[in-house]
């Protein structure tokens, strides 16, 4: 315990850790992606592996990144601990979500469109001409969404996780304490 806890503290500490758990996460979707390049049946074993042990060294490193702050700042409290994993989740949930919409600029729009036509015509006896007509609108959004999927799909686990390790880590408080400090305003007081 060292550190005086701040807001701005906080928000400092949550940006440079939602950038290393960024950079982290998209190292393992790179290699997530290029193991799926081995084909067949070794690279779908690969890329579930990879899938694995993505998610595996995510959460193992918020939960680092969240003791590593209860550690440095005294007296960090239950809801400020669970507010710096949000800022976090935040901070990487941004940069995450900026890595998918950059490589779904990358991609070439007519493969996109032969592969969602492909899909369709597998599922075609399903879909009538509205949900057709949809999926055609569908193609010029398509990086809007990706980033909007990809930034909730991050942020409810970085919402999750630092829900489940505040608790953990944060200095218990006492349930009959003064909640106000002593700063109570209210009329019976006064």
């Amino acid at each position: 315990m060292g550190k005086e806890f701040s807001s701005s503290a906080s928000w400092n500490n949550a940006a440079v850790a939602g950038f290393v758990m960024a950079a982290v996460t998209i190292a393992m979707e790179l290699i997530k992606g290029w193991s799926g390049m081995a084909g067949g049946f070794l690279g779908v074993f690969l890329n579930l592996m990879a899938s694995i042990a993505k998610i595996f060294i995510c959460v193992i490193l918020f939960r680092y990144l969240m003791k590593r702050f209860a550690e440095r700042f005294s007296e960090v409290t239950y809801p400020r601990l669970q507010r710096y994993g949000m800022k976090l989740a935040l901070f990487s949930s941004i940069l995450c979500a900026a890595f998918a919409l950059y490589q779904a600029l990358q991609l070439n729009p007519d493969d996109i469109r032969a592969a969602v036509e492909e899909s369709a015509g597998q599922f075609s006896s399903m879909l009538d001409s509205n949900t057709e007509a949809t999926l055609e609108r569908m193609f010029p959004k398509l990086p809007a969404i990706t980033f909007f999927m990809m930034f909730v799909y991050c942020f409810i686990w970085g919402w999750t996780l630092s829900t489940l390790f505040a608790r953990n880590f944060s200095s218990p408080t006492d349930p009959f304490g003064d909640p106000f400090d002593g700063n109570d305003q209210s009329i019976d007081n006064q």
